[in-house]
């Protein structure tokens, strides 16, 4: 029996015979491809599927479906299943000695608190989570893009490391590295009556006129910046994340507005990011292909496994090519930002070259 099909055949076991009381189902549309999800109990649906409500459905825009089992390693070792337990818990050991990375079609990713396996032949997949009494929200929401970075790549789509908002017609990418300022722009956006994809993570479709697809709705935001500037959000300064030094507080964007989440719309500009405290006006310059596709690499690159690089590289480059870019300095004036943002949706009805 080949390792896909073992691992396949203990994990139902598991969710069949000794969780069935909790086992909890649910069915999502992601990137036009039917998702069904099995959680190994109840506490992890309740406390991981919130952040995905928004892509639930009933009808799916695809006859293409995968399974995905989502399994928490301690609540195994709670209930004395140790031997299932350390069975799976080989999924925690060092990537470079796991002898089944290299199986036919499946891949393999492991960190300290969770793992993946998933297979793209079998359309079947498993997501061990470990230490997810812990976790918050977004915690569970954020280690899924690791698994579509891989899965979606076989789908014709790319994951993209930006925020993604929206007037409800097109949908401008704002990229840039980790502390660039993406969730603070985003969530001024959407305060300011835009929508959001995401503000962190999103899809794009691999075709001539690509187009942007939500992953989860969580955002996570410094505590300060709610209680002092986004007065609309600032009931959600205590939900803190679980690693405290990071000072976060959690956003959960339909439980805020529920028509504030959108999902499959064009894309209209890629814009990178940055904050230049000193200025008194915001920057906007158009960017060369070259260059955008440097940074929206670098961006994106450093957050998806190794093994799929070549192939990001590769389909970034062609979403560059079919997108207007943009570079944006943004300065300590919110309202001035905005206020430039607002332009990239306007001059998309016009021209885009007289935001220049």
């Amino acid at each position: 029996m080949s390792y896909d099909a073992q691992l396949r055949e203990k994990a139902n076991q598991l969710l069949e015979n000794r969780f069935s009381p909790l086992k909890c189902n649910k069915q999502i549309t992601l990137c036009r491809q039917t998702i069904d999800i099995s959680f190994s109990d109840a506490i992890l649906a309740n406390k991981y599927y919130p952040a995905l409500q928004h892509l639930e459905t009933n009808n799916a825009e695809s006859a293409d479906s995968f399974s995905l089992l989502v399994i928490d390693i301690g609540l195994l070792i709670e209930k004395k299943h140790r031997s299932l337990a350390a069975f799976l818990a080989h999924f925690f050991q060092n990537e470079s000695n796991n002898p089944y990375q290299i199986s036919p079609g499946s891949h393999y990713l492991a960190f300290d608190d969770f793992a993946y396996y998933f297979n793209h032949e079998t359309h079947w997949g498993i997501w061990f989570i470990n230490q997810s009494k812990d976790f918050s929200q977004w915690h569970f929401a954020n280690p899924f893009r690791y698994f579509f970075y891989n899965w979606l790549l076989y789908k014709n789509y790319q994951l993209i490391h930006a925020a993604a908002i929206t007037d409800g017609k097109t949908v401008v990418l704002l990229s840039g590295p980790s502390g660039a300022g993406k969730s603070t722009t985003a969530i001024m956006c959407l305060q300011a009556g835009y929508q959001l994809l995401g503000d962190d993570h999103c899809a794009v479709s691999l075709e001539i006129s690509p187009r942007v697809f939500s992953l989860y709705n969580t955002v996570k935001l410094d505590k300060n910046l709610l209680v002092k500037e986004l007065h609309a959000f600032k009931a959600y300064a205590n939900e803190s994340i679980h690693t405290e030094q990071m000072h976060k507080a959690i956003i959960n964007i339909p439980k805020h507005n529920e028509d504030a989440m959108q999902n499959n719309l064009p894309l209209s500009a890629v814009v990178t990011i940055h904050i230049h405290a000193s200025l008194e006006d915001p920057v906007m310059k158009k960017m060369d292909k070259l260059t955008a596709l440097k940074k929206l690499s670098l961006s994106t690159i450093e957050q998806c496994p190794l093994i799929s690089r070549r192939k990001v590289f590769a389909n970034i480059k062609d979403i560059i090519e079919s997108t207007p870019c943009y570079d944006l300095t943004l300065c300590a004036n919110h309202q001035k930002n905005l206020t430039k943002i607002s332009d990239l949706f306007y001059a998309r009805r016009i021209n885009h070259h007289s935001l220049l």
